[in-house]
Formats: structure tokens, sequence, C-alpha cells
């Protein structure tokens, strides 16, 4: 296992070079919608995580995309390459869908509706 603060490159499409059960918490802000595959990252979270340990992440949701699409496209006060690299915006059942493994879990909008805190426990 890596050394503790430890940074690791790797693909989040595919596994997580960590052993199972082997992290006390994962943070992924901004990410999800970057994916081709999110379940496969969700479900990588579940394996690494010990038992009782948290996952806390943001995703934007649908609403948000009109708005991010201006500021990137229109505006230009943000990045278009990051917007364009959006692969999906999800709404609160998908994430319920794609967390369903994970107990107490949270999925609230914040910034009025525009993003989503994910927060679920193994």
């Amino acid at each position: 296992m890596p050394a503790k603060d430890t940074a690791l490159r790797g693909d989040l499409n595919s596994a997580i070079p960590l052993p199972a059960k082997s992290v006390d918490v994962v943070t992924a802000f901004a990410v999800l919608e970057h994916l081709h595959r999110p379940e496969i990252f969700v479900a990588e979270i579940f394996r690494v995580l010990k038992s009782g340990s948290r996952c806390i992440l943001t995703t934007p949701t649908p609403r948000s995309q009109p708005v991010l699409e201006f500021l990137a496209y229109r505006l230009k006060v943000i990045s278009g390459n990051d917007v364009r690299n959006h692969k999906h915006y999800f709404g609160s059942e998908e994430l319920r869908s794609l967390f369903r493994e994970f107990s107490g879990l949270s999925i609230r909008t914040f910034q009025a509706g525009m993003d989503t805190l994910v927060v679920g426990r193994k």
C-alpha cells in the first residue's frame, strides 16, 4: 500500500489501485460528471472503503448544465474544455441508484440546486 499522503495516478473509469477495505474517507469533488463509467468508480469507492467509513462527493445537477454552458461558451468566464468534458449531469434518483450499496446515504443539492452533495457510509 502507498505511504500515507501519497498521490496516486490512475483512470477512475477502472479499478482504483488500492487494496479492499484500506481507506478511511474518499472525497471526490466535481469528478463523477467527467467519467465515462461512473458506476465503476462508485463500486471501487465502496470496495476500498473500510467498514463504517465515508464517501463525500459533489457533482453538478442537470439544472446547472445551461448555466455552465452559458458561462463557458458565451461569457467565457469558466473553462469551456471543463464543461465540454462533462459526460453526464446527475439527478438525485440516479445518484441514489449509483450509491445504493451505501448506508446512511444523504443526497442534498446546494448552490441554488446547481450542485449535489452525496455522503454515504459503507
